[in-house]
């Protein structure tokens, strides 16, 4: 089978411990700062790898939890890191979201009010870490699971041809999230309804 250059580059990128590593690293970017949700690091990054994709998973959610206990620190501290692409809204859902305590995080996972805004929110409160950090990583493991899972179920059927014409396969899926992200982002600067 004929297989995309674009695809061998990232496959080739993705070898070893060096692609959990990205992986890592962008799980914790985004619960900081990066404003693209971990999730997309397997659509875009994982699936180069499919049979990696359960272990791609483990190494996104630990760098977010790792990111979240950076951002919960740094907040804490009366830092506030830059979170590009949110709105006021979002700051006002999360915390209504954390007025119960940690436990807050797992209403994080269909909100579509990203972690980083959680992360910082604790930390501004002076939640308890222990808890933050627990929940985290329950919401982001239960998130990123399932996401994976649906991920490997599609790949199945669709992997071939995503090998084949993978620059096109990241044209359009890029496109997808572009287009959903404006999306959410226009339900937020409505208020949120």
């Amino acid at each position: 089978m004929q297989v995309s250059p674009v695809h061998s580059a990232v496959d080739a990128a993705m070898k070893g411990a060096r692609g959990d590593a990205i992986m890592f690293v962008w799980g914790m970017a985004e619960a900081v700062s990066f404003p693209v949700m971990a999730e997309m690091s397997q659509v875009w990054l994982g699936v180069a790898q499919p049979r990696l994709l359960f272990r791609r998973a483990t190494a996104v959610v630990a760098g977010s939890v790792a990111g979240v206990a950076f951002t919960h620190a740094l907040t804490r501290a009366g830092a506030r890191p830059p979170a590009p692409w949110t709105r006021p809204e979002m700051e006002r859902a999360t915390s209504e979201c954390l007025d119960k305590g940690a436990s807050g995080y797992w209403k994080q996972a269909l909100t579509g009010i990203p972690v980083k805004l959680f992360a910082a929110e604790s930390g501004r409160r002076g939640m308890p870490a222990g808890p933050v950090l627990l929940h985290a990583a329950g919401e982001r493991a239960a998130r990123m699971f399932a996401f994976t899972a649906a991920i490997r179920i599609l790949e199945v059927p669709l992997g071939r041809t995503a090998q084949r014409f993978y620059g096109t396969y990241l044209a359009a899926t890029g496109l997808t999230f572009g287009v959903l992200l404006r999306k959410v982002i226009r339900h937020w600067e409505d208020g949120g309804r």
